[in-house]
């Protein structure tokens, strides 16, 4: 393998790594109204999460905060998340959730890998 090959590989190997960095920072999320959209990852969303201390009225609360055990019970209520994340889809199905981006990482990769393997080999 001549330095040219060398050269034809770390040129190609760039934009398919910026491709796997962009697929992998912006995912597709599955949002809770059925549609999909894409966020980065550091600013993914989330579902909000009720529970059943938010129904509990404050009467019920003085009642419940009286005995010791519903008392632990209802602080470890209060400590539950009030918002869940949703879970990323990187590559996704067929129809639903596709994440093109995704597809074309992998695809990139295999063809960069097919590339280096045909270069190494034919030397």
């Amino acid at each position: 393998m001549g330095s040219k090959d060398i050269k034809l590989l770390t040129l190609t190997l760039i934009p398919v790594l910026v491709l796997v960095i962009l697929a992998a920072l912006a995912p597709v999320y599955h949002m809770p109204s059925g549609h999909y959209e894409r966020h980065w990852v550091w600013n993914a969303p989330t579902i909000k999460v009720r529970h059943g201390y938010d129904d509990l009225t404050p009467e019920e609360i003085a009642r419940l905060n009286a005995d010791p055990q519903q008392k632990q019970i209802l602080d470890g209520m209060k400590a539950l998340p009030r918002e869940v994340p949703i879970s990323p889809i990187y590559v996704g199905g067929r129809r639903h959730g596709q994440n093109l981006l995704g597809y074309t990482a992998m695809v990139s990769m295999l063809l960069w890998g097919l590339l280096f393997w045909y270069k190494w080999f034919n030397r």
